[in-house]
């Protein structure tokens, strides 16, 4: 949460000179599970919205129990042909969590998503994506180090 605070300070100059506000709930699913939100400005510096997005996923099983944290900063365009159809694009930070047993592990990674979004009406938008987080080699307990993850979500310009 400490980190949080010093990145949406970066949107609050920001916003002043934006159309609205930009909020996007989202489930993730895949071997983690979790939510995230995405909190940012519509219509801004050329883009359909510039956003914040935080999310948390967890794992827990047996002996494992694993949490991702990730801090990205992302857009979302509209393509001009179709300007109900568009993508976003984020990238950050990413933070694991996790205990094997009695063995915990700490690290940062890089944390990068993407989503295809369907305008419905000016107000709401509905879209779909993945995540991805990479971490050093033998840092995580996962067997990779790195998460992929789903996300499924709708979005609110107000």
């Amino acid at each position: 949460m400490k980190n949080i605070l010093p990145l949406l300070a970066l949107f609050v100059p920001l916003s002043v000179s934006a159309s609205g506000l930009y909020i996007s709930p989202e489930v993730k699913i895949g071997s983690f599970r979790g939510a995230g939100i995405q909190m940012g400005a519509s219509d801004m510096a050329g883009f359909d919205a510039l956003y914040f997005d935080y999310s948390q996923i967890t794992y827990k099983s047996g002996n494992y129990d694993e949490t991702i944290d990730a801090y990205r900063i992302g857009f979302q365009h509209l393509f001009g042909h179709q300007p109900q159809m568009g993508f976003q694009a984020s990238l950050g930070l990413a933070q694991y969590d996790g205990t094997y047993k009695s063995e915990r592990r700490e690290t940062n990674g890089l944390s990068i998503g993407g989503a295809y979004v369907y305008q419905v009406n000016p107000i709401l938008s509905v879209r779909a994506g993945a995540d991805l987080d990479v971490f050093m080699n033998d840092k995580t307990h996962t067997f990779t180090d790195t998460a992929i993850n789903f996300s499924l979500g709708f979005g609110l310009r107000l």
